[in-house]
């Protein structure tokens, strides 16, 4: 998982899915041993596993674009 933080706005791949946090101020937390990611694209579920996971956001106006490249 590729984390990179420019201007506000953080970009997270992993493996076909990609999000999208575009935010004026955003402060996100994530701590995690093992994370997946699972994608359905017939109807977008996004499943998170992990062991220990602690997503904090904060934000005023916050907008989330997930896309993901599936075979439907």
């Amino acid at each position: 998982m590729l984390v990179t933080s420019k201007m506000g706005r953080i970009f997270t791949t992993d493996g076909q899915l990609t999000v999208t946090v575009t935010c004026e101020q955003l402060a996100v937390t994530v701590t995690c041993k093992q994370l997946a990611v699972t994608v359905t694209c017939k109807q977008l579920a996004v499943t998170v596993t992990c062991e220990q996971l602690t997503v904090t956001v904060t934000c005023e106006q916050l907008a989330v674009t997930v896309e993901s490249n599936c075979l439907l």
